[in-house]
């Protein structure tokens, strides 16, 4: 029965990938005696498989084919006799195809339920696959999956921010099944659907999943009230908030005349060594989390005639996060330009082929983008510029 089933299951799987599935075509499903496991590795295995084909051609679920003048002896081919599917499915107690897709659909009801923005077409990519017989890779031919994505999805409505193996702990009651098991899943899915702008290391943590718990670097003139006044102009060589500090300001008052956020920890740093007292300087890190989003909105409330800056690399990297910073408040770019390119040409970095096509595609992307000279420079000398190069 073993080897039987394992053959016949081998023939199913072939028909179950097959247009004969799929698009409903009267092609045969044939498996080569090749392609049947050991089989001409010794004589007794070659019987062995022969007395099990016999056993499925007795209940007429295939038809076989012989070498040519080796009949009885060295089998060709072996054919799936698909009249006989449902039969075969209950002899064996094999699940169809037709009936996992049906379940996959269904699954897509918990789906629904997600408020992210990015379920819509989602759903609609995976609806597609399915009614094409066909399953999507972020909605496999398995259940456990299927549940674990769900899972993930519907955990973004509700978090803050959290670190990833508590978030796996809580999610999935073992502190390390997200990081083994999962992650690289999610991250696959906010790409496609969510933010393809945003690399992999940072678009967890855009979410609330972080790897570590994230403090907010500061220092300058402000003041913040969490039911009683911190001044952080006290700090002279600047300090941090904490996740907790940042969910509990009530306001905040700005008495600097100039703001600049900082893309790079070192060049934050070395900029704070000689800034300003009228500046305010805040490190940000690339694609920040909520709790900095939440910080920022604090700020943006309290804002009046300040100055408005931030500094990234002269890259790709550093024009995005320029873009996603500016979704939550208005700034001008700092040190980003041609001039500043062509200052420091020293120490700038080479591109090849591929890098020039992505920034050709984030100027289409962004027809009004105000990097487009510094873009058009990039790539017709090559040329890119990281931030540190300002400290040599």
């Amino acid at each position: 029965m073993k080897l039987e089933k394992e053959i016949i299951l081998q023939l199913i799987d072939k028909y179950e990938k097959s247009k004969s599935f799929s698009a409903n075509s009267q092609r045969r499903v044939i498996l080569k005696s090749s392609d049947i496991k050991g089989y001409n590795k010794s004589y007794d295995r070659k019987h062995q498989v022969h007395d099990a084909i016999k056993l499925l051609i007795d209940q007429s679920f295939v038809s076989i084919e012989w070498q040519l003048y080796e009949e009885n002896n060295i089998l060709e081919k072996v054919y799936l006799n698909t009249d006989k599917l449902n039969e075969i499915y209950k002899t064996y107690d094999y699940e169809s195809k037709h009936s996992r897709l049906e379940k996959a659909k269904a699954d897509i009801a918990n789906l629904k339920m997600s408020q992210q923005h990015f379920i819509i077409p989602m759903i609609k990519d995976i609806s597609s696959c399915l009614e094409n017989n066909k399953f999507h890779k972020f909605w496999p031919d398995d259940q456990d999956t299927r549940k674990d994505i769900t899972n993930m999805i519907l955990s973004l409505d509700e978090l803050d921010e959290i670190t990833e193996r508590m978030y796996s702990l809580k999610y999935f009651g073992d502190s390390k099944y997200f990081e083994k098991k999962i992650k690289n899943k999610l991250v696959s899915v906010l790409k496609t659907y969510a933010d393809t702008s945003i690399d992999e290391e940072n678009i967890l943590e855009s979410y609330g999943i972080v790897k570590n718990p994230n403090e907010l670097l500061i220092k300058g003139h402000i003041e913040i009230d969490i039911g009683h006044i911190l001044d952080l102009s006290v700090y002279t060589y600047g300090t941090s908030i904490n996740r907790e500090t940042i969910k509990h300001i009530r306001n905040v008052k700005i008495v600097a005349n100039k703001i600049i956020t900082i893309e790079n920890k070192a060049v934050y740093y070395e900029y704070i060594k000689t800034a300003n007292d009228n500046e305010l300087v805040i490190y940000l890190g690339g694609f920040f989390g909520k709790s900095t989003r939440l910080f920022l909105s604090k700020l943006n409330e309290a804002v009046d005639n300040e100055e408005l800056l931030h500094w990234s690399d002269i890259d790709l990297g550093g024009f995005r996060i320029f873009d996603y910073l500016s979704q939550f408040i208005e700034v001008s770019p700092y040190k980003m330009s041609v001039t500043e390119l062509i200052s420091k040409r020293d120490y700038t970095q080479g591109l090849n082929e591929s890098y020039c096509k992505k920034l050709q595609d984030y100027m289409k992307l962004n027809p009004n983008t105000i990097f487009e000279e510094v873009i058009n420079y990039m790539i017709s000398h090559s040329v890119r510029l990281e931030q540190e190069a300002f400290y040599i």
